[in-house]
């Protein structure tokens, strides 16, 4: 039995699954609670769950079975819902199961009277509204229904008074990276110089002559959502270098690996951020701080909603996504479309974050239709994010790179006749590689897409007030036109197969410099650390000092601190500038936390730092930490001063 139901601005076919049934246990009871209901009821087996509805996919041996049983569970107390399992029509292995809420918009002339009594008289129940889609309730399925949440939202659907009502569906994430390809040992995405088999001199995004500008802020956070991370690696740590870490899986704020696959997020991460300490390898963007949010393996509206509004609440500038639904035909539905929409135009104080989402790694186009099959792959064509292509070591397109008009921008990554990427692994054996700590094999446009979130990082940390759109466009006018002879690039420079063409880290940050500026006169940065690991007296003060060795002009500055203290409240925090100016940074600020992570930069707060810009930065600048009330203590870790200047 099929159905046809709306989704976002198209419309998908669901059959509905012979063998597989979904439930939800009513709130404190135990996983698998089904076989507490049903203990002697043979031929059922427990085949999955998904941690935001709380659903549990469950099939049964005997198809006959299916439709008595349901039917019986759906008057046990113990279940809230008790589902069909649906197949999207086109790929019968794609299973997607309704979670009892429903996305309803009303058209602006409804009233409240009449948005009560429909609700009531359909037996669903207001959730919660929503602050980037108005008129719009998630609604949820009671018992007083009548019923299922497809057929509900159909029937919405006719309604004079409703503009859309979209079933939430649950659907498998699958992770973008390519196939193996063999070993290599080299960062040649960042730079090479040509020479060896297999690559082509400037394949790359010139990162070592973007890094004389800069090498990223830590104040610059960039977002990976992936499906867990290795924080013990020592090239994803740093001081301050790990913010706000959330684990949407298990519901904690440890996004470690659990499952023996659960390799991709670490590789990712190492592409877009690892750390510049002088061993392993080095991300793109190592100067700024790594967001690591760790997906729950499922895609559902809930689900994004959480993922994108976690970012959001917690001041990510960059987001990469190297994954997409494990469906080919995946239009978004209007609540995905708008919490995307809503975190890159509001987000970062209404500047905006800048989302990157692979474009697949399947060779078809990202909307379109491949042999009779019909694609479309939502995230990477939501007109908001920045779709990301992948070319190889030789400056061509990736053989498995998804392609059309909704391509921004491709970046290097594997691809036959070429090299694959090196990056971070996963620590011990269950990595990638068995060396445990890198892998020399990785690749995808799950790859590429982190390279260009990295690269949206160096932006923004040199350029901190651009919008996404801003920044967008800065990485599409410089990206490079490779392979002419056969990329068809458009009057707009736009080709299917490369986007705007292969990024370049370098060109974007030299045309934020402005005209006629040499390259002899490139802005630079540099930073000083201070590791203290010493005692703050109890109404006392600790001085540590940092001596800059040379005579320049500053023209920006920021200063970050990173204290553990019984009672942060109790701290002023001041810097004394070579002058002697002291300037007050933090002042006993009422927090009970424990721990006190800030960093403080002139961009932010021009008023503290007037004083400094076209100062010499040459001298003594010292940071002084004063404990200004009785009975608690702490120890300051360490300080960073880092000074821009040219």
């Amino acid at each position: 039995m099929s159905v046809t139901i709306s989704r976002g601005h198209s419309k998908i076919v669901l059959e509905k699954s012979k063998s597989y049934f979904a439930t939800k246990s009513r709130q404190n009871m135990p996983r698998k609670s089904l076989f507490m209901s049903k203990p002697m009821v043979s031929g059922i087996q427990f085949r999955d769950y998904e941690m935001f509805a709380r659903m549990e996919v469950y099939s049964v041996d005997d198809e006959s079975e299916l439709e008595p049983l349901t039917d019986e569970l759906r008057q046990e107390k113990n279940f809230e819902i008790v589902s069909h399992v649906y197949e999207l029509s086109q790929e019968e292995s794609q299973m997607v199961m309704p979670t009892g809420e429903i996305t309803l918009q009303f058209k602006s002339q409804c009233s409240e009277a009449a948005r009560c009594e429909l609700l009531s008289e359909l037996g669903l129940e207001i959730q919660r509204e929503f602050d980037f889609l108005a008129d719009a309730y998630q609604v949820r399925v009671t018992h007083a229904a009548r019923k299922n949440p497809i057929k509900l939202s159909i029937e919405l659907e006719k309604l004079s008074d409703i503009r859309f009502a979209e079933p939430d569906l649950a659907l498998r994430r699958r992770y973008l990276n390519a196939p193996n390809d063999e070993l290599f040992r080299h960062q040649w995405h960042l730079k090479n110089n040509g020479g060896q088999l297999g690559l082509k001199t400037g394949a790359d995004v010139d990162a070592l002559n973007a890094w004389r500008i800069t090498e990223g802020k830590r104040s610059i956070r960039v977002c990976v959502m992936d499906d867990g991370f290795d924080l013990n690696h020592p090239d994803l740590r740093g001081n301050d270098k790990i913010i706000s870490p959330k684990d949407f899986s298990d519901e904690d704020f440890e996004p470690a690996p659990e499952h023996a696959s659960d390799n991709h997020g670490t590789a990712c991460a190492g592409v877009a951020i690892a750390e510049d300490n002088g061993s392993g390898v080095v991300g793109v963007a190592p100067g700024c701080s790594f967001m690591p949010i760790r997906t729950s393996g499922w895609i559902s509206d809930r689900s994004i909603e959480n993922l994108f509004k976690y970012a959001l609440d917690n001041q990510a500038d960059v987001i990469s996504c190297s994954w997409a639904a494990s469906a080919w035909e995946f239009p978004l539905s209007h609540k995905m479309n708008a919490i995307i929409s809503h975190v890159a135009k509001q987000g970062r104080d209404g500047k905006g974050c800048v989302i990157c989402f692979a474009a697949g790694n399947e060779d078809r186009p990202i909307v379109g239709e491949k042999e009779g099959k019909v694609s479309h792959q939502g995230f990477a064509a939501h007109p908001d994010v920045i779709a990301v292509g992948a070319s190889n070591s030789l400056d061509k397109r990736s053989y498995y790179s998804n392609f059309g008009e909704h391509l921004t921008v491709c970046a290097p990554s594997s691809g036959a006749p070429g090299r694959p990427i090196t990056t971070t692994d996963r620590l011990g054996s269950k990595g990638y590689s068995s060396e445990g700590a890198y892998t020399h094999d990785f690749g995808g446009t799950s790859s590429a897409t982190p390279l260009v979130a990295g690269i949206a990082g160096l932006i923004l940390s040199y350029r901190p007030h651009l919008t996404a759109e801003e920044v967008k466009e800065v990485l599409v006018s410089t990206a490079e036109k490779i392979d002419e002879d056969n990329a068809d690039y458009d009057i707009n420079g736009h080709s299917v197969w490369y986007g705007h063409g292969r990024v370049n880290a370098y060109q974007a940050l030299l045309s934020l410099q402005g005209d006629g500026l040499a390259e002899g006169n490139i802005m630079q940065e540099m930073s000083f650390q201070y590791q203290a690991n010493q005692a703050i007296p109890d109404l006392g003060h600790l001085e540590k000092s940092i001596q800059v060795p040379f005579n320049c002009s500053i023209n920006r500055i920021s200063v970050s601190f990173n204290i553990d203290h019984t009672w942060v409240g109790d701290l002023k925090i001041l810097l004394r500038t070579p002058n002697q100016e002291e300037i007050v940074l933090h002042n006993q600020i009422h927090m009970a936390e424990q721990k006190l992570l800030k960093t403080i930069t002139s961009t932010e707060q021009p008023h503290l730092f007037a004083g400094l810009m076209g100062s010499d930065a040459l001298g003594v600048w010292t940071l002084i930490v004063e404990d200004r009330l009785q009975q608690d203590s702490g120890i300051l870790n360490d300080w960073r001063l880092t000074l821009g200047f040219s």
